[in-house]
């Protein structure tokens, strides 16, 4: 991969954001490379603290553990068993 390709490929993963406050401030942030891309690669330590963080909000903490589990070990999860984890109660 060329330099050129590789900063076209990293541009995709940019991010920003811009907030007005009702006192008239402007926050702004902007990341070049979102976490988990390039540079910013994550440990799998770092995927299931984000997965278990963005998942609790919607099922419990002891179900969502289980289908972080089943990911990081796909190889030897069955579709099966993942979809009896992903099935709503």
């Amino acid at each position: 991969m060329t330099a050129n390709s590789l900063s076209r490929l990293l541009a995709r993963f940019a991010g920003g954001l811009e907030i007005t406050m009702h006192d008239g401030r402007i926050l702004k942030r902007h990341v070049r490379v979102n976490s988990g891309a390039g540079e910013r690669a994550m440990s799998a330590q770092q995927v299931t603290a984000k997965f278990m963080a963005s998942a609790s909000l919607a099922i419990d903490e002891t179900r969502a553990a289980r289908i972080a589990d089943a990911v990081l070990d796909l190889e030897c999860t069955t579709a099966r068993e993942l979809m009896a984890l992903l099935r709503a109660d």
